[in-house]
């Protein structure tokens, strides 16, 4: 799903190699063609990072450690692509052998281009997701109402960033370096739930 060009520190801009494709900038969601070379500017607070049209990926908050505690979030990025992808989202205890007698949470999800859908696949395992929504976001689509499981849903806009600002902590002042932010990205909040979603209408 990603594409990571290495850069040195020093260095304000930068030749990438992008591979056959379309290809998003993770920071902007600038879309790219592959199969060329392009100039990326990479100051020091953002390494190179692309990802594949027709990619999902799953996230959560922040965390200080593995013990800590997230919002309860998980977080689903879609982007939109001419082929797709299928994405397996799997979480378990994190410790023992209980997930030998399938003490696990575990779905399939697919994103089709060709039928404009998103299919989450009912969960499989004995365990009970520790997310209690799921909030899908949607690159490079432009949508105002999605159908899922046949009705008419609304969709949410927000603007998004997958880095925060520095602050005025960091040794580098936040005035010297880029911000990027995702304007206006769409979003749908479902509960986390085992059930099956079939998401279309994804324009």
């Amino acid at each position: 799903a990603f594409l990571v060009a290495p850069v040195e520190s020093y260095k304000e801009i930068t030749k990438v190699y992008l591979p056959q494709g379309e290809w998003y900038y993770l920071f902007s969601d600038q879309k790219h063609q592959g199969n060329q070379v392009i100039y990326q500017d990479s100051p020091l607070n953002y390494l190179p990072v692309y990802v594949k049209a027709g990619q999902v990926f799953a996230m959560q908050s922040d965390i200080e450690h593995t013990g800590a505690t997230h919002d309860g979030i998980l977080r689903l990025h879609v982007y939109r692509g001419k082929t797709g992808a299928e994405f397996v989202f799997y979480e378990d205890a994190g410790e023992g052998l209980e997930y030998l007698q399938e003490e696990y949470f575990q779905r399939s999800i697919h994103y089709k281009p060709e039928s404009e859908s998103l299919i989450l696949e009912k969960s499989t395992g004995k365990r009970s997701s520790q997310y209690q929504k799921l909030r899908i976001y949607f690159h490079g689509f432009e949508l105002k109402t999605v159908n899922v499981n046949g009705k008419s849903h609304a969709v949410q806009h927000a603007d998004d960033a997958f880095l925060e600002k520095l602050t005025e902590f960091d040794p580098l002042p936040e005035h010297h370096h880029p911000y990027f932010e995702i304007k206006n990205l769409p979003y749908l909040e479902l509960p986390h739930t085992g059930e099956e979603w079939v998401i279309t209408h994804l324009f």
